[in-house]
Formats: C-alpha cells, sequence, structure tokens
C-alpha cells in the first residue's frame, strides 16, 4: 500500500503486548512470517551449555550449536518460531518485518467505554480520543504516549454526553460536550473542557443557567487555534436555533446561524459536525427539523440536511443540502463532514430513508451547487458514520450492521469511484465511530466494542525498516 488512499488488506493476526491488538493490511514491506506452522516457542527446548538466553524464550542469540539466532534474546514474543505481527519489530527474526499495517487497540473496557467517541492526532502524531463511560457517567480522555494508552476521567459530574475533541497547534486539548444540569429541571447545556491530559479547565459555553436546552455541540478550531462550538440552542430570545460560539482572547462571542422564523420550528441546528477548511473557512453541517400540526392533532415532521459557512463570523452562508420534502423521510441523520484538501470543497456524509437501517449518501458542493450521491453498496449502516478528507478522497468509517464490522470506504470525489473493506471484523464492533488523519494522511478510527463494551482504535501505521 503504497498510500491510504489504496485501501488492501492480507492479513489478520492477533498479539498481546500489554493491550489487545489485531494487524490487518500488512503492507508490501514484508512480514511474510515463517512458513512453518509449528507454534511451538522453544519453551521446552533444551539449549546446550553455554548457550546465552537471557528472555528464557527457548533461542538463543548465539547460533551454531545453539540453534537458530534470537534477533532479540531481551524479547520473548521476539525468536525464530514467533508469528510476524504488526508491532514494528521483525518478530520472527527472519528479517523482515511489515513497514504498514493497521493495528487495532482494545483501550478501555472499564464499565461501559467508548460511546460517542471523537478522536484527533497531537503534535506528534499520536491519537488520542473522548468518549463516554454510561456505567460510570462520565467523560474519558484516551491518549497514546508513544507506546501505551493512558486513560483518565475529564468529567464526571451531570452526566456528560456528546463530547467533541480537537488539539490545537500549541498542543493545547479542546473537548465540547453537553452536561445535564439545572434545579428543578434537568436540561443540557454546552461546556468546553480544555488544557492538556491531567490538567483540564472547564467552562460553560454559554453562560446563563436558565430552562433551555442546548445541545448537539461539535466542534473545531480556527487556523490560529481558537475554538468554535456549534450548537443547537432552544432559546426564543436572543441568539438560537443553530449557534457558533467562538472564543478569543478569554472571551466568547456567539452568533446566529440560522434560525427558522416559523412558528413551527423544532431543531434548527440538530446534529452537527464542523470543520475547517485549508483556506480558513468554517462550516457546519446539521439537521434542520420542523414540524406541522395537522386538523387532528398529530404532529408531522419534514427534515432537511443544511450546510453554513463563514471566512470572517460576520457574513453567514446558509443552504440547503437535501430535503424529501415529504413527511417522516429522515435525511441528515448523523451526518459528518470535510473539506477535500485538493480543492477545498465541502463534502458530507449523512444518512436518509423512511425507515431503519437509513441508506448512506455523500453530498458534494461543485461550483456552488449541491450534489447528492446514494452511495449504492451493498451494506447495512448504523448511527454515527465518520468522515475524512484526504487529497481528493473522502474516507468514510461506519458500522456494517450486516456484519457487525467497522469497515472503510475510500471515495474519490473526482471520479466519483471507491472500494470498502472491513477494517475489524472481530465480535460486534463498528458503532459510534470517529476518524481523524495524522499529518501524512494516515488514519485512526475510535469506535464501540458492543460484546466488549469497550473502546477500540483501529490505526494505519507506517514504521521504520
Amino acid at each position: 500500500m503504497k498510500r491510504v488512499l489504496i485501501l488492501k488488506w492480507f492479513l489478520v493476526l492477533f498479539c498481546a503486548l500489554g493491550f489487545a491488538m489485531v494487524c490487518l493490511g500488512c503492507g508490501s514491506g514484508g512480514g511474510g512470517g515463517d512458513d512453518d506452522t509449528d507454534d511451538d516457542n522453544g519453551d521446552d527446548d533444551n539449549l546446550p551449555p553455554g548457550c546465552t538466553d537471557e528472555d528464557k524464550d527457548g533461542y538463543s542469540p548465539d547460533g551454531g550449536d545453539c540453534g537458530p539466532i534470537d534477533c532479540d534474546d531481551n524479547d520473548p514474543n521476539v525468536h525464530p518460531k514467533a508469528d510476524e505481527i504488526c508491532d514494528g519489530k521483525d518478530d520472527n527474526c527472519d528479517g523482515k518485518m511489515e513497514s504498514e499495517c493497521w493495528q487495532i487497540f482494545s483501550v478501555d473496557n472499564e464499565g461501559k467505554s467508548g460511546r460517542y467517541s471523537s478522536i484527533w492526532f497531537d503534535q506528534d502524531d499520536n491519537p488520542a480520543v473522548a468518549y463516554i463511560d454510561s456505567d460510570a457517567k462520565a467523560m474519558k480522555l484516551a491518549h497514546f504516549d508513544g507506546s501505551d494508552w493512558n486513560v483518565e476521567v475529564v468529567d464526571s459530574e451531570y452526566s456528560p454526553a456528546y463530547p467533541s475533541l480537537k488539539i490545537g497547534p500549541d498542543g493545547t486539548y479542546y473537548i465540547a460536550y453537553t452536561r445535564k444540569e439545572g434545579v428543578p429541571f434537568t436540561i443540557e447545556l454546552v461546556y468546553l473542557a480544555y488544557g492538556s491530559p491531567k490538567g483540564w479547565t472547564k467552562e460553560r459555553v454559554k453562560g446563563l443557567l436558565i430552562n433551555l436546552s442546548k445541545e448537539f455541540p461539535s466542534l473545531t478550531l480556527t487556523p490560529s487555534g481558537e475554538p468554535v462550538v456549534f450548537f443547537f440552542d432552544s432559546a426564543m430570545i436572543g441568539e438560537h436555533g443553530l449557534v457558533a460560539a467562538k472564543k478569543s482572547g478569554g472571551a466568547w462571542a456567539y452568533y446566529q446561524v440560522d434560525a427558522e422564523s416559523s412558528a413551527g420550528y423544532y431543531d434548527t441546528g440538530a446534529r452537527t459536525y464542523a470543520a475547517t477548511s485549508a483556506d480558513g473557512r468554517v462550516g457546519v453541517a446539521y439537521q434542520d427539523e420542523d414540524y406541522e400540526v395537522d386538523p387532528d392533532g398529530n404532529y408531522i415532521y419534514y427534515y432537511t440536511l443544511k450546510y453554513a459557512e463563514t471566512a470572517d463570523f460576520t457574513t453567514w452562508t446558509v443552504e440547503d443540502v437535501h430535503s424529501f420534502g415529504e413527511p417522516s423521510a429522515v435525511t441528515g441523520g448523523w451526518s459528518a463532514m470535510a473539506y477535500l484538501p485538493s480543492t477545498n470543497q465541502p463534502v458530507i456524509s449523512f444518512l436518509y430513508g423512511s425507515g431503519a437501517p437509513t441508506d448512506p449518501a455523500m453530498a458534494l458542493k461543485d461550483s456552488g451547487v449541491w450534489n447528492t450521491y446514494s452511495l449504492e453498496l451493498d451494506f447495512g449502516v448504523g448511527e454515527w458514520p465518520a468522515l475524512a478528507a484526504v487529497g481528493s478522497h473522502a474516507l468514510f468509517a461506519y458500522l456494517n450492521i450486516n456484519d457487525v464490522d467497522l469497515d472503510l470506504c475510500d471515495f474519490d470525489m473526482t471520479t466519483l469511484t471507491g472500494s470498502c473493506d472491513a477494517i475489524d471484523s472481530e465480535g460486534d464492533v463498528g458503532k459510534w465511530s470517529n476518524i481523524a488523519l495524522n499529518s501524512t494522511g494516515d488514519p485512526a478510527i475510535s469506535y464501540y466494542d458492543l460484546a466488549a463494551t469497550g473502546l477500540k482504535v483501529a490505526w494505519y501505521r507506517r514504521f521504520s525498516k
């Protein structure tokens, strides 16, 4: 695999390195392994007297009468009869190792951890994930330090939910999320936690605690690193509907982006997903949910997928992306968006349909016009699809509910062609997925393991030969 854009998977192997790990799709750089299927690691072999075996794996680095050479006598998992796995080492001492492959980590199995995950890369190209432990009613952060995953609780008050994680150019972590609080009524309010692992400051994004909900937060950063939080605000006066809050110089500024003027507006600004383009535009995909009441008193709902963007937070462009124009047909469900780096065009993945599961689609803005493309693939999609873009390609991660797998599709948005592959097929996995790209365009995907009720991360890694 010369780039992540070419998805080819060859091999699935298991290992234990302090955390469960799976390697799929090892690249052409090697790692062929030993054709000998004997998995005896040599522990019972009697080495001749005088042979060195520091790691007690039954193999010696001395060679000759001491037998096959152990190429790392400090690691009992490395020896001539070991399986070659995705860990950046020559595990079976054949002089080869994988140069690029998928690693899959079981990160946190404490309680029910991994719901509503949000993933991003730090300045060292290591991934971090914000997610919910629903048993502990806590928001957690897991970050990879170069060798291990470290897990901590960021907020355990008032049932936090819907975290959205970004890491600024100065290394500051930002997590937008909701908390349910308020007396005597329970309402949802948007918060921002910022700082770094083990050192967090938490503040309410909108200052007044009043009996109105503020939900569905999504976070992006301006090119200079200022946090921008989009959310739905049910206030009837002041900023309401879809609101953007930008923090600059320690103070918040609020912008009403979209609000229906009709009396029947419901959730204008639900299920937001924000991104920032390479040329500095800030955009958000979201769902508009309107209703009317028929003569019998029944509520009839109408849905529209919408998009808004700004270059200066003064002028906002608001556009309809997709609508059926008929009641009960849902569109814009759990949308995700990104900007194609090659053209700065916005692309949105979303779900639509009148039943469950709903169908996947892509929308691409071209020459000022939104064009919608049904993926027309033979799979079922669950909630929370994820999207990232590299070059002219959109990478779409999702739960394949037919097989309960984590799948990844790579679409060339220029030719509108692509392919999909299973990334993790072990158990029932793939829900609440989120995807991020490192500085070289390689992806990491966070998602939920339904069987183990834990957080997993699939990370495409490149190793030095």
